[in-house]
This record gives structure tokens, sequence and C-alpha cells, in this order.
């Protein structure tokens, strides 16, 4: 990494996923090449898995995401292992470059504590993503079509008044990453 920090190393070798999943509440991905390229994958459980891909990473956002890894050690393991406690689970960093590639992890509910993944996460996450695949999304605009009946409207707006997420918020938002720790994974403390 340190050659891609002086602009001596290939950036199509390189590559940096965040993953974070819990069986009860979702998962993340987030995925930055060096090619400026990047995917996001949001699932809540029992829904269909939201994709997007990035519009575009610039070469000074990689040098920046390459400087905070440096940084932050992100290839050095700092968690020792334990077992976990009930409702807990881990993230997980992978950075690649060419062959090599190094994991580490933390415990979910001690990120913001710890401020090393957290600080990389949401970095990544800044990253401006377009949504490709969201069935939330594309669903209300099919019944929004369907709505000249005058039937469909009236009806969904009853059915999401027992939701804790407006219709609305989720149409609004397209479920960013953002969205989803603010909806799907509170921070427990």
């Amino acid at each position: 990494m340190e050659a891609l920090a002086i602009d001596q190393g290939e950036w199509r070798n390189f590559t940096v996923k965040y993953d974070d999943l819990h069986p009860f509440h979702g998962r993340l991905t987030l995925t930055i090449f060096g090619t400026g390229d990047g995917e996001q994958k949001i699932l809540f459980p029992g829904r269909a898995e939201i994709a997007g891909r990035t519009r575009n990473v610039s070469s000074i956002d990689l040098k920046h995401l390459v400087n905070l890894l440096l940084a932050r050690k992100a290839w050095e393991q700092r968690i020792p292992e334990r077992s976990p406690v009930p409702d807990e689970s881990r993230s997980h960093l992978v950075i690649r470059y060419a062959n090599d590639s190094t994991t580490i992890w933390e415990w979910y509910n001690d990120l913001p504590q710890n401020q090393r993944l957290v600080e990389i996460r949401e970095f990544m996450m800044k990253v401006p993503y377009e949504t490709i695949s969201d069935p939330f999304v594309n669903g209300s605009r099919m019944l929004a079509s369907a709505s000249g009946s005058g039937w469909i409207f009236p009806l969904l707006m009853v059915a999401f008044v027992a939701f804790p997420i407006s219709f609305w918020d989720v149409v609004r938002n397209a479920l960013s990453p953002q969205r989803y720790l603010s909806l799907a994974r509170p921070v427990l403390r």
C-alpha cells in the first residue's frame, strides 16, 4: 500500500471490502476497487438484496482511502479471539493487492469505541452510489403507475402506518448505506 500512496503501485490490483453480517439485522457490504469502481450490497432479513454500483471513485479518494488504511494500520488484527455474546457479530475488512490479502475484524458493538473500522466504513460510505437493484423503489414505481385506479395508494398508506419506516422514506432514500445503518443496525450500548 505504501507504493500506492506514492503513485508507484498498480491501482488495478487494489481492492478494499467492508462487510458486516448479522443473521437478525442484515448485512452491509461496501467494496472499492483500485480501478475506481465499487459495489454496495444491503440485505435486510427476509427481503431481497439491494445492490448498487459507484458512479466513480476519484483517484484523490482512492489515495485518501489508502492513506487512511496506512494511518490506521488496517492490516493488523488488534481484537483478541473470544466467544461472542448473544446478538453479537463481527465486521470484517479485507484488503487485497494482487495475490496478497489480509482480513481483520472487530465486534460490531465495539466499532464506535474502537473508531478504527468505523472510520474506514464511514469513508467508504461517502462514495456516491446509485441503486441498480432495489425492489422497494422498483415496486413503488410499479404501484404508482397502477394507482390510477384510485384504490392502491390509500391501501399502501394504511399498510405503511404499521411500519416504523414510512413508505416515502424508503422511496426517497433508496436504502443507501447510511440509511441501512440508521434503520437496520442500531448500535447496541
